[in-house]
């Protein structure tokens, strides 16, 4: 790989490192470091080398204790930082086929559950697709070793082995056994995914900042924009990093001539990384989803696009990963990896430990409905609500947020897949970011609104007050003024909610005789000490025709 530059220390050239950021990680992270390793300082034992490298590179002040240590292993642990670790050759060339997301195995992903593992997803054209193995199977077995109960990373060692020998797997598929035997070959997965959601939304899935990411990602903006995409989710929750070239090439088609981010290293001023100019910009709305495991380059790329409003950061604070490190080849071949300097955003904001906080947090939820349901009514928040035609905002909220505007539509709030989504980015925003809409445009969204948020999923429902110590299996009656029109009670204007989740529980209508109500029964078993709203709709209507409100009753059950 190129050099970008050389570095004189003590007297001695060193080539500065192609830069890699990483986070050494489990089963659904890789560990990721920066480009081609360095020559080590030649004619030294192997320990001398390993001090040497830290004396002279080490992103801090080396304690004497470390350089004092009798084996490399006592130098490592003494130093204390996880980024630093002796890798033999094998174990180098291991970690850079995971960063290409080049892999020996049978091609699934996978999720541990109790039985052993259950596939999440079967990549097309590879051994366990020409196997039959599909979506939803639960593998128990692998070559006569339960996998039930055991971890992560016996799982994989299980499944993965060198390429043209044989596992074989039993399965339950639907409650039925199956057993294979499937060849294992190397598998190349994709660094990048674009797909297309509904309303024209972008979804690109950015797992790795592996050698060819950014000309992935700029084929998969360009197929997406050729199919009408006009607005993006940028998706880097589990992506441990890889080359910081890769991000920033990436940058490229957000950002021109302004700083990608800086590094510092030790004793010396910050040193400016710009982004590699690209044939096209994206001035489109942007949502980066984050988490826990977002690291290295990821938090390069998000830490760019926070700080310049290119893009709006949702979901978890990332790991914190702002290191560079180094790969130093060592006289015995094997691999010598340390931390050299810390990295900043082009503010020069800290990442190192503290990580990235998301301008909205959505910690617990899923980050990715939430993203959907902010960008699924751009169309008004890119048009004017308070002049002209068009100013009637009724049904919709509005968000304030990285300096752009969001709408939301309160029918898909209260929908069940956005429910806790909603709730969430409600939960994150003061009053002050909100707005709700009303027939005239958008309006000042109270404090007290947040508080009460049946007012703000289904305003104008007439509160009809709250029952307590619910029985589980509690038949409700509802009860009106007037005599009903029966043929306007239907299943689709009532609904008990799980205040929660969003689980809609299924019911049954039973009328008795009586003109003037009906009863609802759960046919689930509701659950011990939980809030519901028990929802009427308006639709219903007298005999005389009608139309009723809406009505809306807090429901909290028993303990049993």
């Amino acid at each position: 790989m190129k050099i970008q530059k050389m570095k004189i220390i003590n007297g001695k050239i060193l080539n500065k490192p192609y830069l890699l950021a990483s986070l050494t990680a489990l089963i659904f992270m890789f560990g990721f470091l920066f480009g081609s390793p360095l020559r080590a300082y030649a004619g030294d034992s192997v320990l001398e080398e390993v001090k040497t490298i830290l004396q002279y590179n080490f992103v801090d002040e080396v304690k004497p204790e470390v350089l004092d240590a009798s084996s490399v292993e006592e130098a490592v642990n003494r130093l204390g930082d996880p980024n630093t670790q002796y890798l033999t050759a094998q174990e180098y060339n291991n970690l850079i086929s995971t960063l290409d997301r080049s892999v020996t195995g049978i091609g699934i992903e996978l999720e541990v559950v109790p039985q052993g593992i259950l596939v999440t997803r079967v990549y097309a054209g590879y051994p366990a697709d020409q196997a039959g193995i599909k979506e939803g199977d639960i593998m128990t077995e692998a070559d006569g070793q339960s996998l039930a109960g055991q971890t992560s990373e016996l799982i994989v060692s299980k499944i993965r082995g060198a390429e043209g020998t044989t596992v074989k797997v039993k399965l339950l598929r639907d409650g039925s056994p199956l057993e294979l035997s499937i060849q294992r070959t190397v598998i190349n997965l994709p660094q990048v995914e674009g797909v297309m959601l509904d309303k024209a939304i972008g979804y690109i899935g950015l797992y790795s900042f592996g050698d060819s990411a950014s000309e992935q990602f700029g084929e998969a903006v360009k197929n997406l924009k050729g199919e009408g995409a006009d607005c993006w989710i940028i998706d880097l929750r589990y992506n441990g990093g890889g080359y910081t070239k890769e991000a920033e090439e990436i940058l490229g088609y957000f950002i021109k001539n302004q700083a990608a981010y800086y590094t510092k290293f030790r004793n010396q001023d910050y040193e400016e990384y710009l982004p590699v100019r690209q044939e096209f910009t994206l001035n489109d709305p942007v949502i980066i989803l984050t988490n826990q495991y977002t690291a290295s380059a990821s938090e390069i790329l998000t830490g760019a696009l926070k700080d310049y409003g290119s893009a709006l950061v949702m979901g978890e604070n990332t790991y914190g990963s702002g290191r560079v490190k180094g790969l130093f080849t060592l006289s015995n071949g094997d691999i010598f990896k340390t931390s050299l300097s810390r990295f900043y955003s082009p503010l020069k904001t800290a990442i190192d430990v503290v990580g990235i906080k998301p301008q909205i947090d959505l910690t617990g939820t899923d980050e990715l409905a939430a993203a959907v349901l902010m960008l699924n009514q751009r169309g008004l928040a890119q048009s004017s609500p308070n002049t002209g035609t068009g100013a009637d905002r009724n049904g919709y909220l509005q968000v304030k947020a990285a300096g752009g505007d969001y709408v939301l539509s309160l029918a898909e709030m209260r929908e069940e897949v956005f429910w806790q989504a909603a709730n969430k980015i409600l939960d994150a925003l003061p009053a002050s970011s909100l707005k709700i809409g009303s027939k005239n445009g958008w309006e000042a969204f109270p404090d007290s609104l947040l508080k009460d948020r049946q007012k703000v999923f289904y305003p104008g429902y007439l509160n009809n007050g709250k029952l307590d110590g619910v029985e589980l299996n509690k038949t409700f009656t509802i009860t009106f003024p007037e005599d009903l029109d029966r043929a306007s009670v239907a299943l689709d204007k009532v609904e008990l909610i799980e205040v929660k989740t969003g689980e809609r529980m299924p019911l049954e209508l039973i009328f008795d005789g009586s003109s003037d109500q009906f009863k609802v029964l759960s046919t689930k078993l509701l659950s011990p000490q939980t809030e519901y709203w028990l929802v009427i709709h308006p639709g219903i209507k007298d005999t005389a025709g009608r139309e009723h409100n809406g009505i809306l009753a807090t429901v909290l059950t028993a303990e049993k």
